[in-house]
């Protein structure tokens, strides 16, 4: 009666389909959980925006549309440009510590090397 044993590289082909295959789940997940865009607002960069907004300024001026409405249009521009606020850390002691301990590795593998 013949064994039954796990051919090795049979079992490292099996954990890669597997691996590539949850990735590929996951992936669509996030993909289908993210947020759609409002239908209102515009796809593209800032320069797109600016272009945009200058080009509706240009046209209220040759209609001869009154200034409120091109102030209001710049003042709407300047809001959808305005940066995110900056995130600062809270505090530098946890990083200090581990720039601390990796020197203190570095040193003392160094050490050993030279030593042994």
């Amino acid at each position: 009666m013949p064994k039954f044993a796990f051919n090795p590289a049979l079992f490292r082909v099996i954990l890669i389909v597997l691996f590539v295959v949850i990735t590929q789940i996951l992936a669509a997940r996030k993909r289908a959980n993210s947020p759609k865009p409002a239908p209102g607002m515009q796809k593209g960069s800032p320069l797109e925006v600016l272009r945009e907004s200058m080009r509706q300024a240009s046209d209220q001026a040759r209609t001869g549309q009154s200034k409120g409405q091109v102030d209001g249009a710049a003042m709407q521009f300047s809001q959808q440009l305005q940066q995110p606020s900056t995130i600062e850390p809270e505090s530098s002691l946890i990083p200090s510590a581990l720039l601390v301990a990796l020197f203190a590795c570095l040193c003392l593998m160094a050490y050993r090397y030279w030593a042994g």
